[in-house]
């Protein structure tokens, strides 16, 4: 392992007190190892690139936990900037396998600088049971899917009069049901046909998008 080391590395003092060798012998292996002193020096000199106005610098990042074979932690944080306001995200969800079942849910948090928008609340969990088949398609998959969202905005469309950001997506819940026919030959194939119930709020105006609807899948991956 003594390659994971390189002159550039120790002139940062990336590894900080420790090795890559003490590193891999308390967390185990594969591992990624970042250095805050090293990311927080990059960002610094990303936000000094451009003096250009309206240049700004967006970024995302995700870290990833596996306790045990079937159940799995994931973090993840957003910035982005399409205009004035910045919008800042903060992700966390898991899921769960055992047996023919899985299990997944998922909360975000959304925040607008200088409070131009209120902040954003955002769930979404399904739960999905597979049941084998021995003719045509190798199994099917039964789904239920609930999801919901508090009213959102892009951060960039206002109103004329006041100027303060205007809702571009309304809050609304969503109940999904649906079954799934996986057929595994040269290429995994899979038939979807799912039914998607939508509840709003009174007076807010639905996408045409985004209102009850039957939606049919047909998803080739190669």
């Amino acid at each position: 392992m003594s390659n994971v080391r390189s002159a550039q590395t120790d002139k940062v003092h990336f590894f900080g007190n420790t090795t890559p060798q003490e590193l891999a012998a308390q967390y185990g292996t594969p591992l990624y190892v970042y250095n805050e002193d090293v990311l927080r020096r990059r960002c610094r000199e990303l936000l000094g690139l451009s003096s250009l106005p309206g240049f700004h610098v967006n970024y995302s990042a995700k870290a990833q936990f596996l306790f045990t074979k079937g159940l799995n932690l994931t973090l993840s944080v957003q910035s982005i900037q399409p205009e004035e306001v910045r919008m800042q995200s903060y992700d966390i969800g898991a899921y769960y396998e055992t047996g023919r079942f899985h299990i997944e849910g998922e909360y975000l948090y959304k925040q607008y600088s200088d409070n131009a928008f209120k902040d954003v609340h955002a769930v979404n969990t399904f739960i999905n049971y597979d049941l084998p088949l021995r003719k045509v398609f190798n199994k099917m998959s039964f789904l239920l899917r609930y999801d919901m969202m508090t009213d959102q905005s892009d951060a960039k469309t206002a109103d004329e009069e006041t100027g303060r950001l205007t809702v571009t997506d309304y809050k609304r819940q969503r109940l999904t049901g649906g079954i799934t026919f996986s057929l595994s030959k040269a290429f995994r194939t899979d038939l979807r046909l799912n039914y998607e119930k939508y509840f709003y709020a009174k007076n807010s105006i639905a996408k045409e998008s985004e209102q009850d609807k039957v939606v049919l899948e047909l998803m080739v991956r190669f």
